[in-house]
C-alpha cells in the first residue's frame, strides 16, 4: 500500500477504529445501525491481528 493510499484510508472512521485497536489505543468498536455489517468487520479482518 502506498502512502497516499494509506492517509485516504485512515480517513475512514471503521478502518481508524481497527488500527486504534491493533495497537491497544481502543478496546473495542461500535458500529450504529447506519453501517452495513461488512462496513464494520471488513476493517477489522484486514488490520486486527490475533494474540499470538
Amino acid at each position: 500500500i502506498e502512502l497516499d493510499n494509506a492517509c485516504e484510508v485512515m480517513t475512514q472512521p471503521h478502518f481508524f477504529g481497527a488500527m486504534m485497536i491493533q495497537y491497544g489505543q481502543a478496546d473495542g468498536l461500535v458500529g450504529g445501525n447506519l453501517s452495513v455489517p461488512s462496513a464494520v468487520f471488513r476493517p477489522l479482518l484486514h488490520l486486527v491481528k490475533p494474540l499470538a
